[in-house]
């Protein structure tokens, strides 16, 4: 079977194999494309973190380890808002991952070679690469 055009979805659910549906969804999400589902990027760290992450270690402990210190920085709006945006954005790429992955293996290894690659290319920009170039910082 075909891919299905985008407007008959009706018809689409309407599959009744599990699996061919599931092959057909797959097949549909090919055909619209993954923009939506690219790994997004981490927002960019305001001043006041990029000050605080600049400390030496001994410095940010003793920072954090005064009671009057700790909540004033961890809780000023523009560091918990970062922080919150973080895992947002880390949230959001994993659900794309799973998705992708998920679709990945709907499709068929024979018939659907080019999908497949299509879906792998999408899904190695959502490797980590932070690592690999001795980024441990977070």
């Amino acid at each position: 079977m075909d891919c299905l055009n985008i407007y008959d979805h009706r018809k689409l659910l309407g599959i009744t194999d599990e699996k061919e549906r599931n092959r057909q969804l797959a097949l549909w999400a090919c055909d619209i494309g993954f923009k939506d589902l690219k790994k997004k990027p981490l927002p960019t760290r305001p001043d006041k973190i990029k000050d605080y992450y600049a400390l030496p270690f001994e410095q940010r402990r003793l920072m954090n380890d005064k009671p009057d210190n700790y909540p004033k920085f961890w809780n000023h709006s523009v560091v918990s808002q970062y922080f919150e945006s973080v895992t947002f954005v880390k949230a959001t790429n994993k659900s794309n991952r799973y998705w992708l992955e998920t679709y990945k293996g709907w499709l068929d290894s024979v018939l659907d070679a080019k999908q497949i690659d299509m879906i792998d290319d999408v899904l190695y920009d959502h490797v980590d690469n932070s690592t690999k170039n001795g980024n441990w910082e977070e």
